[in-house]
């Protein structure tokens, strides 16, 4: 057991060297090679005997987070901005820590620490995920029943948490309509901010998945809106019987809440992180209101096979276990070529030219590494 450090002052950001969680964390460390440029390193403080989760190294950085990390050190920034724990703020830091391989029979699978912070993408995905499979199975019973809508609110100078009470309560106030409550007895809705064009103004706005019964009346529904909301009245409707566009629009109206519009005016990232605070981001009401609950799957029983990086400094010292198992990790999640690469003679296929495209950087969409 290491001893505890004589008082909380950090001794640099050395991995085995813990801070006290109401300790100031201080900023970010930039100082790592390009390839590790998804990792952040936050000073540690106190004794490490009291953590939870080992430290994240470089490579494990590289494999969960490359495909965002820009946006990532900018969440991390506003955090540190509005005053978030120090807690939360090492748990956000540190997800991915930990990285298993781990064995059900023949399969493998990976395990890792996750921060399950709202504001952390890959967390929110896998979340994300499990709610889509559901709405789909939902859909398919629906049949030509289900409707995907839009509801906006007009352009405001007002906080974004004064807005987004608004839309909750205006929607709720719809649900409870006379005349056209009865088309929202079953749905989900998935709250998204934007900024308008100039970059000043908030754009909150819901997308809804709904089943209801025959035809939505669409300007019948954007006169009640108008009513509710007293000056809004655009809402968009769109019927899609084809299973395999469902699937398309699902996936789009389940997009983050957060618009990259939004992320790169600190500002505006400091005020929507403030205002999602105690609030939801997406539900499912009327029928489908247990639906993110129930069906749960049953838990898969893993046996461990070791840790990544053990495995992967094995494989590069040649030992031929290891070898074979890397070698079925680099196939079936190709993104561990660049966080776990392999020297050119005992490796399959070599790590890819290009990383991870960066949303923020304009490259592809983020998806989970696993």
């Amino acid at each position: 057991m290491r001893p505890p450090l004589a008082s909380w002052q950090t001794r640099g950001t050395t991995s085995d060297v813990t801070p006290s969680l109401d300790s100031p964390l201080g900023p970010l460390e930039t100082t790592v090679p390009d390839r590790h440029a998804a990792h952040l390193r936050q000073p540690r403080y106190g004794s490490p005997d009291f953590d939870d989760h080992q430290p994240i190294e470089p490579a494990e950085s590289v494999f969960r987070h490359s495909g965002w990390k820009t946006k990532r050190r900018r969440i991390v920034e506003a955090l540190q901005r509005t005053g978030a724990s120090g807690r939360r703020i090492l748990n956000f830091c540190d997800c991915g820590s930990d990285l298993w391989v781990k064995a059900d029979g023949d399969d493998l699978a990976l395990t890792c620490n996750r921060c399950h912070d709202r504001m952390c993408d890959p967390c929110q995905n896998e979340r994300r995920t499990a709610i889509i499979e559901k709405i789909m199975l939902r859909l398919l019973d629906a049949g030509d029943r289900a409707r995907f809508c839009t509801f906006t609110l007009k352009h405001q100078d007002a906080p974004l948490a004064v807005q987004i009470d608004r839309l909750y309560s205006s929607f709720k106030q719809l649900r409870q309509h006379p005349e056209m409550g009865k088309y929202f007895k079953a749905g989900v809705w998935f709250f998204e901010a934007k900024l308008d064009k100039a970059g000043r103004l908030w754009h909150p706005h819901l997308h809804v998945i709904q089943v209801g019964p025959d035809r939505m009346p669409q300007a019948a529904l954007s006169v009640a809106w108008k009513q509710i909301t007293g000056d809004s009245f655009i809402v968009h409707v769109t019927a899609i019987t084809d299973h395999r566009q469902q699937v398309q629009y699902v996936t789009k109206y389940t997009t983050k809440p957060l618009s990259a519009d939004v992320v790169r005016v600190p500002a505006k990232l400091d005020e929507f992180v403030t205002a999602i605070a105690g609030r939801r981001l997406f539900q499912c009401f009327g029928e489908w209101s247990k639906a993110h609950a129930a069906d749960d799957a049953t838990p898969r029983k893993l046996r461990a096979v070791g840790a990544l990086c053990t495995i992967h400094s094995a494989a590069c010292s040649g030992d031929i276990d290891s070898l074979v198992i890397m070698h079925q990790l680099h196939a079936r999640w190709p993104r561990l070529r660049r966080s776990h690469p392999l020297p050119p003679e005992l490796s399959a296929n070599p790590p890819p030219d290009d990383p991870q495209p960066d949303i923020d950087a304009g490259g592809g969409s983020w998806g989970n590494p696993w």
